[in-house]
């Protein structure tokens, strides 16, 4: 799901590489001092990019946007558990899909089935 082809079975140095992609990216979004963002909003956000990333999957041909798109998934996936109080960090990311998974578990158990919510994708 969403992974660049060969993602999954590649070596623990490529996947450290993709969690400190997503540990950098986490704190460019936000600003001292700025008010947090709406749960609705969050919510929007990871629908979102949840339906960009699997509008994206080119099979291998473009990795880098693969990436930018898993990326920006987990980063809104990130913000919208911290808003709901579920234990999260980029830097578990060492298995991105893992990880993401989990999370969306936890969500789910909180009420928000990003599945149901984003189907068909």
């Amino acid at each position: 799901m969403g992974w660049p082809k060969g993602g999954e079975g590649r070596d623990n140095e490529t996947m450290s590489m993709y969690r400190d992609l997503l540990v950098s990216s986490f704190g460019l979004g936000v600003t001292s001092g700025e008010a947090p963002e709406d749960p609705s909003q969050l919510l929007g956000r990871a629908l979102d990019a949840r339906r960009r990333l699997h509008e994206s999957e080119t099979g291998g041909a473009d990795v880098d946007r693969d990436i930018a798109r898993n990326i920006d998934y987990d980063l809104a996936l990130l913000r919208l558990c911290a808003a709901h109080d579920v234990d999260c960090a980029p830097g578990r990311f060492d298995h991105p899909l893992v990880e993401r998974k989990r999370l969306e578990r936890e969500l789910e158990s909180r009420g928000i089935d990003l599945a149901a919510l984003c189907a068909p994708c």
